[in-house]
């Protein structure tokens, strides 16, 4: 919408109603994606505002005051990734049945023997569908080499370019091994004839996946510490936590690597 709207006409709606909630919102919007500053004084005399209903959508707490728009900036992000994710029924009902719950019940229900040998089981078969997405065929070291960085998922965030870095090394091939995300541009595709590639899709370009992979992380980072509901930020079950930073993983790495 900013990119169309002309500034001139946003500017008369913000100053004919300075104090108003909506005008401060898209004031305070247009300056928080674009990354320009309207000429405009900064806001005084008004009470903070929410930026987000937190009867409308998942929000973080506390809020970032913003003293220019006098804004309390409750995204679970910021500019450079933020996803906004409505409070529905579906996720309010899972919130109430207490899934992490549920899941200790079953889980202390069972010896641990047996526990251990499902999860060497899940180990193994996630092991072989993620070489074999890539048509890797693996070798007993590289396997074990992946089984056991999926073992500590459960004691490790993997949301920092470090772990990241560091678990892409410890499964790849030694050639491959890195100090720093990708420096050349890669896809995803499939070959249709000898010299012909069918793209599904294009990842960013080296030059953006600093600011990208920073914003990721910023964004992990804020939910994790702003009380967000773990049906919005991750799994709340162990075994749910290590599937999703698996995918976690596998969707940074197709940005990052």
């Amino acid at each position: 919408m900013f990119q169309k709207i002309e500034e001139k006409d946003l500017l008369a709606y913000v100053r004919s109603k300075p104090t108003g909630k909506y005008a401060r919102r898209l004031w305070f919007l247009y300056e928080f994606l674009t990354g320009k500053a309207l000429p405009l004084d900064d806001l005084g005399g008004a009470n903070y505002i929410d930026l987000l209903e937190k009867d409308k959508y998942y929000t973080v707490t506390p809020a970032r005051q913003v003293r220019r728009q006098r804004i309390n900036d409750n995204l679970l992000g910021d500019s450079r990734f933020c996803p906004v994710v409505r409070r529905t029924s579906t996720l309010l009902n899972f919130e109430k049945i207490d899934l992490h719950e549920r899941c200790r019940q079953v889980v202390t229900s069972y010896s641990p023997e047996l526990l251990r040998r499902a999860l060497q089981y899940c180990y193994t078969r996630e092991t072989k569908s993620s070489l074999g997405l890539e048509r890797i065929i693996p070798t007993s070291i590289r396997t074990e080499r992946f089984m056991a960085l999926l073992r500590t998922v459960e004691q490790e965030d993997f949301c920092r370019k470090p772990r990241l870095i560091d678990a892409q090394n410890r499964i790849v091939d030694t050639r491959f091994r890195d100090s720093d995300y990708r420096s050349c541009q890669n896809y995803l595709g499939e070959t249709i004839i000898p010299g012909q590639e069918q793209i599904h899709f294009v990842s960013p370009g080296p030059e953006h996946l600093a600011d990208l992979m920073d914003g990721l992380t910023a964004a992990h980072e804020r939910m994790h510490t702003g009380g967000v509901s773990a049906v919005v930020r991750r799994p709340p079950s162990p075994m749910g936590l290590f599937f999703c930073t698996r995918s976690r993983m596998a969707t940074a790495a197709s940005t990052a690597f």
